[in-house]
Formats: C-alpha cells, sequence, structure tokens
C-alpha cells in the first residue's frame, strides 16, 4: 500500500469536488513567511511526511504571523518525525470550526467490500471514541453490486443526528469521496475532521489517503507521487511463513543453518545493529544472508544502516566474508544505495526471496573467512558452501548454518517447492503443503512474494 502526503491527497479530493482549505507547500522558512502573507493569518503549519500521530509528535503548528510562520518552519524543517524527515511544510489557513466530524472508507478483507466509517465527534482516535461511546460511530458497508448512493449517506449522518445544510452537506462529501475511493483504487481514505465551519460550508481539514501498490499501473497520474508501502502500520500485511520457506531452501541446498532470528514491526537501527552483531556472535559463522520479503512497515534504509554499522564494528568485509541481502519496501533506492556502496550484494523485489537463497538464481561469492580453509574438512573443502545463518523479517528471522559439498552431477537448486531439489527427492520440513510443492514458480511463488515476510542468514 502506498501512502499519499496531505497535499497530494488534497489535491485529489479538490479535484472531486470536495472543499478543501485554502494552502501552499513551503520548503524554507522564507517560503512560509510569504505563504502566511499571501494566504492572510492565522495559519497551521504541518510536517508533510506520511505517517499519522503529527499532531501528537509535534507536526503540526499554529501561527499567527508571517514572522511566527518563519520561526516555526525553521524549528520543523529539518527535524525527523518517526524515521521521516521534514523536507516541505504544509502551510493552510486555519478554520473557524463550529463542529468536527470524521469519514473514512477502507477496504475490509473479512467483508469483502469497502466500509464506510462515520462519527459526529472528529479530530480525536476512532478506535479510543468507538469503545468509549460507540453510539457516536456508525458504519456503513458498500455492497460492490449495488453500490453507493447518495441516500445512503444521508441516513448514515441523520443516524448520527445531523439535519439541515449540515446534513446535505456532509451528504455531498461521502458521496464524491466514495466516488474518489474507487476512482483511485485507495485501500483508505480517511477524512478527520471534516470540519463543519460557522457559515455553513463543509470543509476536508485533514486527510489520509492511501492507494494499492498492484494498482498502480492502472494509475499513472500517481506514478512517482505515492510514498511507496507507507499506508499506516494498522493494517500490514501479516502473513507469516517466509523464515521456514528459507531455512527449507537452504537446508534442501545442502546448507547447514548455524544460527537464526527473527524482527519485525519497523526496527530502529539500534536495534538491527544489536540484532546482527548476536547472530554473527556464534563462532564459526563465515556467511549472512538478509531475506527479506516486501514490507509496508519496516524502514528498509534503516535495516541496511544498522547492518552496516554492526559489520563496521565486527570488522566485517564483504570482500572475504560473503553476504547477501534481499530487502524490498520503504525506501528501497536508499537502502541499495548504502549496501552497494558497502560492496553487499543487493537484491529488491525483482528476486523472490527462494532466488535469493544460494542455489537458485543468485550467484554468491564464496571467498573463505579467517575461520574457513582449504583443509577444514566436515565443513566442506575448496568451493563447498560456506555455513548460513538466516535472518527474517516482518517476521524477520536471522539464521547461520555450514556449507556441504554437492554430489557430483547434482542439478543446481531450484527452491523450497519442487518434487526434486540439488538432484534429489525431498520433503518440506512444514511450511507448506507437499501438495503445493510442485511445480516451481507456481501460486504459491507469487503468494509468498507479497508476503510481507524477509529473512536472513549467515553460514558458520
Amino acid at each position: 500500500m502506498s501512502r499519499l502526503l496531505e497535499d497530494q491527497g488534497k489535491a485529489l479530493l479538490q479535484q472531486a469536488g470536495v472543499p478543501v482549505p485554502r494552502h501552499v507547500v513551503a520548503t524554507t522558512p522564507a517560503e512560509a513567511r510569504a505563504a502566511t502573507q499571501a494566504l492572510g493569518v492565522p495559519v497551521m503549519l504541518k510536517a508533510l511526511v506520511p505517517i499519522g500521530g503529527r499532531g501528537k509528535a509535534g507536526g503540526v503548528r499554529p501561527a499567527t504571523s508571517p514572522e511566527e510562520a518563519e520561526a516555526v518552519a525553521h524549528d520543523l524543517l529539518g527535524r525527523s518525525l518517526g524515521p521521516y524527515p521534514v523536507e516541505r511544510l504544509l502551510i493552510e489557513e486555519r478554520l473557524s470550526i463550529a463542529q468536527e466530524l470524521f469519514v473514512s472508507i477502507s477496504f475490509d478483507s473479512s467483508r469483502r467490500c469497502p466500509v464506510i466509517l462515520a462519527s459526529s465527534e472528529g479530530g480525536v482516535e476512532i478506535e479510543a471514541l468507538a469503545r468509549q461511546r460507540p453510539d457516536h460511530v456508525r458504519s456503513l458497508p458498500i455492497d460492490p453490486l449495488l453500490g453507493f448512493h447518495p441516500y445512503m449517506g444521508k441516513e448514515l449522518w441523520a443516524r448520527l443526528g445531523l439535519r439541515g445544510a449540515a446534513l446535505t452537506g456532509a451528504t455531498e462529501v461521502v458521496t464524491r469521496l466514495v466516488q474518489l475511493f474507487a476512482q483511485v483504487d485507495a485501500t483508505i481514505l480517511e477524512v478527520n475532521p471534516l470540519a463543519m465551519l460557522a457559515d455553513g460550508r463543509v470543509v476536508a481539514a485533514a486527510v489520509l489517503l492511501a492507494v494499492d501498490d498492484d494498482a498502480l499501473y492502472r494509475q499513472p497520474s500517481l506514478q512517482g507521487v505515492v510514498q511507496p508501502g507507507t499506508d499506516r502500520a494498522w493494517r500490514p500485511l501479516t502473513t507469516l511463513g517466509g523464515s521456514l520457506l528459507v531455512y527449507d531452501t537452504l537446508l534442501q541446498c545442502g546448507g547447514r543453518p548455524a544460527n537464526y532470528t527473527e524482527f519485525g514491526g519497523n526496527p530502529t537501527e539500534e536495534q538491527v545493529y544489536g540484532l546482527v552483531k548476536v547472530i554473527l556472535s556464534k563462532p564459526g559463522v563465515r556467511g549472512f544472508l538478509l531475506d527479506a520479503n516486501i514490507t509496508n512497515n519496516t524502514q528498509t534504509d534503516v535495516v541496511a544502516r544498522g547492518l552496516l554499522r554492526a559489520f563496521q564494528e565486527l570488522g566485517i568485509h564483504p570482500a572475504t566474508f560473503p553476504v547477501v541481502v534481499r530487502l524490498a519496501g520503504v525506501n528501497e533506492a536508499e537502502a541499495r544505495r548504502l549496501l552497494e556502496q558497502a560492496g553487499i550484494e543487493y537484491h529488491g523485489d525483482d528476486v523472490t526471496m527462494e532466488d535469493a537463497c544460494p542455489g537458485e538464481g543468485v550467484a554468491l561469492p564464496w571467498p573463505f573467512s579467517p575461520l574457513q580453509t582449504a583443509g577444514s574438512s566436515s565443513r566442506g573443502s575448496p568451493g563447498a558452501r560456506p555455513p548460513w545463518s538466516p535472518i527474517t523479517a516482518w517476521p524477520t528471522g536471522v539464521r547461520s548454518w555450514p556449507g556441504s559439498r554437492r554430489a557430483k552431477g547434482d542439478r543446481p537448486c531450484t527452491g523450497s517447492r519442487s518434487m526434486t531439489r540439488c538432484g534429489r527427492p525431498v520433503r518440506p520440513t512444514g511450511s507448506i503443503p507437499a501438495s503445493s510443492m510442485s511445480p516451481p514458480r507456481s501460486r504459491w511463488t507469487q503468494a509468498w512474494r507479497r508476503s510481507p515476510t524477509a529473512s536472513s542468514s549467515c553460514w558458520s
């Protein structure tokens, strides 16, 4: 899922006929001052970053003069909210609000249809409101066959107590929001608050909009605009088993795990750094694989920085210690840049999790580390695979194992779902049903590629 920044979301709402506050985007304090002079005071300054809870984090601030707006902009620009640096600000007119409402449309996978959620109280956390005052919250599923009609929106708002012009205005807004939701292949469209002004107008004061990654090919106008994989973490994909998949593949290709762990939930650089140090602390580890699937709530560049920091402290050099990383998701371009600059073999979502394992599609370097010598017998001879230790993300795991020599004439490994691997029949260790093991590149491959799971490995 890909999220749009608020200025981009409001531009789409405006095109759909939904009123929004007058606003200007600024990238410097001087621009913020000029924007405030053009809009008139008072104004609100909002950090343009793809996360929720900006107000609580200090990313939304008022200003009552151009000078104050310039000072606030100077304070906000260059700060970080969560993992995101603040590089742009949304300067918009401050509204005179008589009543705040809430409305959102999201796709409910259990009902298999979009659902409208509305409340007569906006500007608050809807989850807490639903628990404390459930009578103030109403939901309406949208039948995919019957569609949505304006009378449905009027009934929804009337049940929440709206009357007269407020009822008419809110009905018109929700009708246009439903149309926009379908038009842009959205996964969530939230307006909080939907402001009822003293003059009777209904205005979308703040908007959250995320669209389906898989539908971007038919949304050319959004190419290069959305922030890939940045939808709010309350709706992450939660398919599990990527660790088992990678573990099976490596075992079937002759590797012997030496260490393993998992992580998830957008870990910090410090957490990744500590995790990598722990899994590489086992004596005899001679290689490392981080095999991560596409994630929507893990910053890949943060993972890359934690990994590189641990390697630097441990004195690990990719030229003598095989390291392969398969990462895909938020900030992937920056993660690729950091890792490739360090000489680490990097693969994105153009390579499957299976392909990133040794034995299929990805050629790994196999130089001996100081712990592996040509005469180290049971651990293999020159040319034998180093042992691995995998690590997998959302969940993410880490493993290590020693490699073993392939029998002469064995075919290359092709993953964990074919009936034969490495020239011999195999049975999975429980990651998938045996009935779905053949052929390779089946629908299971696509299902795993969409899983937000990641795996990493080390070899000892």
